[in-house]
């Protein structure tokens, strides 16, 4: 796979006494010669006011940045052992009196300033924004620079000032991101994003497309089925006792929907011998499966678009009008489910597939260089 060929070292690096078969190709941008001459001006400006030990000290990270496959194996061990510890909390110790509170609260320091370290040596590595590659100008790199600040303020906040609070449950809020770092050590996942951001545009088109279905479906039902789900077979002697106003007394109805109209030999239920359908109790399902407006009908229309549970949908709008009502649930999933929805995953495949085309060109050009 040529995702076996991708790191982020500048395009055509090149370790000494690598040969070709151990050559690390990047899938950075091509400098031009305004940004080269730029990247000369960076060097030869850190040149003058960084002492002789200090470009040793910068090459140095330079290299482990980008010729040693060890070090992005090392802070990818490293984000899942941190993975690890934040499941290991437990938000119901409050005061933090458990052996495993403890050794997440301290663990969690730990790898704060592993992280900074991580920062620093990327920065000498890259520096922060005056070449074309540095550290910066990656957006992957913008969200570590956001997930290592935020842990010092974090920790500054909470050890040095002593602070508790709703602020620092916030900051504390973004070391869920830390496990987005893994993404930087697998191109095919940083490519699957990158294609899902590019296909945006395109999507929202389909989203458009996809509320004016819902709106239209959910019109129609509204129309048909307003209030008519709350219908059941209730016993005469229960409807004879709530009419004499009996204390107490209440409809003795069963569970199935009941037609209030009659349509003979088109489907419909029709209340049996000594029962009545009266207009008592919820909607089915607890209430999930109602269309008495907008907002709940759109929400049971986009259930059932999962292919969840709308059989059982169907059969209700049934028991309730007719058999007729079941073309409008085959339209629906038909349309809805199997077109607009797939809509979606054709839109991110072409991109996905775009995009490893260009990874590809990419790397046999940095080959050929």
């Amino acid at each position: 796979s040529f995702c076996t060929l991708l790191d982020r070292a500048p395009m055509g690096y090149m370790d000494p006494g690598q040969g070709l078969t151990d050559k690390k190709v990047v899938l950075l941008d091509e400098p031009n010669e305004q940004e080269a001459e730029e990247d000369s001006d960076s060097d030869s400006g850190l040149t003058v006011f960084v002492p002789e030990w200090g470009n040793g000290l910068r090459n140095w990270a330079r290299q482990l940045v980008y010729g040693n496959v060890w070090f992005e194996r090392f802070w990818l061990g490293v984000i899942m052992l941190n993975c690890i510890t934040l499941s290991m909390e437990d938000p119901t110790d409050k005061d933090c009196v458990t052996q495993i509170c403890k050794f997440t609260s301290y663990s969690d320091y730990v790898f704060v300033w592993l992280f900074v370290v991580e920062f620093v040596i990327k920065v000498l590595g890259l520096t922060f924004y005056e070449r074309h590659d540095a550290y910066i100008r990656d957006k992957w790199n913008i969200l570590d620079c956001v997930i290592v600040w935020s842990g010092l303020l974090s920790f500054f906040l909470s050890v040095v000032l002593k602070m508790q609070g709703p602020a620092l449950t916030g900051l504390r809020a973004f070391r869920l991101l830390r496990p987005l770092k893994a993404v930087q050590a697998f191109p095919g996942i940083r490519v699957l994003v990158q294609s899902i951001l590019a296909s945006l545009p395109q999507l929202l088109d389909v989203f458009i497309l996809y509320f004016f279905f819902l709106l239209i479906m959910g019109i129609i039902a509204i129309q048909q089925w307003k209030g008519l789900l709350r219908w059941h077979c209730a016993t005469n002697e229960s409807i004879a006792d709530v009419a004499a106003g009996v204390p107490n007394a209440t409809y003795d109805v069963g569970d199935r929907i009941c037609t209030t109209g009659f349509h003979p030999n088109v489907g419909g239920h029709i209340c049996e011998f000594g029962t009545t359908c009266v207009e008592h109790g919820g909607n089915p399902m607890n209430g999930k499966l109602s269309f008495d407006n907008m907002g709940v009908t759109a929400l049971t229309l986009f259930i059932a678009l999962t292919l969840e549970g709308w059989r059982d949908s169907m059969y209700e709008t049934m028991e309730a009008t007719t058999y007729f009502a079941s073309f409008f649930w085959i339209v629906l999933i038909i349309f809805g489910s199997f077109f607009i929805l797939n809509l979606t995953i054709v839109i991110i495949t072409e991109s996905f597939a775009l995009k490893q085309q260009e990874q590809t060109v990419a790397v046999f050009k940095a080959i050929d260089r």
